[in-house]
């Protein structure tokens, strides 16, 4: 059951108070709290706590400069010549 911002073990609790937890739940603080429950004061959860899809970190940097690139096509040249330079 859950007890404020705390999971408690309980006999025989009411249906209303049975913790349900969703894996595919965006906000991970119930699986954190699952994750964190041990032997012998609860008992021990086993099985998926998070199952969240989200976009892959390279397919999400090729959209990303796929993006950029449509927007104007690069030139080196005038990045070169742009903005604040100095002579060494």
């Amino acid at each position: 059951v859950l007890n404020g911002l705390k999971i408690d073990s309980k006999e025989n609790p009411s249906d209303s108070e049975v913790l349900v937890h969703d894996a595919k739940a965006t906000d991970p603080t119930l699986a954190f709290a699952l994750s964190r429950l041990s032997h012998p004061d609860h008992p021990v959860p086993v099985g998926v706590f998070r199952d969240v899809e989200r976009p892959l970190f390279h397919e999400a940097a090729h959209a990303q400069v796929k993006a950029a690139r449509a927007k104007a096509e690069p030139d080196l040249g005038k990045l070169f010549n742009s903005g604040s330079t100095w002579t060494v």
